[in-house]
């Protein structure tokens, strides 16, 4: 399934009600919040075909070693 407007609205509007949540609830790191987020930067950055930052920083390393 491709993720259209109406998705990725819903998807967005989830994660901005997770984190009032988490804020209201005087959670500073939610793991549902991290969860969501690293998910919506893996999938943006497979559409500009990258790979997420998180993954140059982890493998980089370990590759250069």
């Amino acid at each position: 399934m491709k993720i259209d407007k109406k998705l990725k609205k819903a998807i967005y509007a989830d994660l901005e009600a997770r984190k009032a949540k988490a804020h209201f609830h005087g959670v500073e790191h939610d793991k549902d919040v991290a969860e969501i987020e690293k998910e919506i930067e893996f999938y943006e950055c497979g559409l500009k075909g990258e790979v997420p930052q998180t993954w140059i920083e982890r493998y980089c390393e370990e590759v250069d070693e």
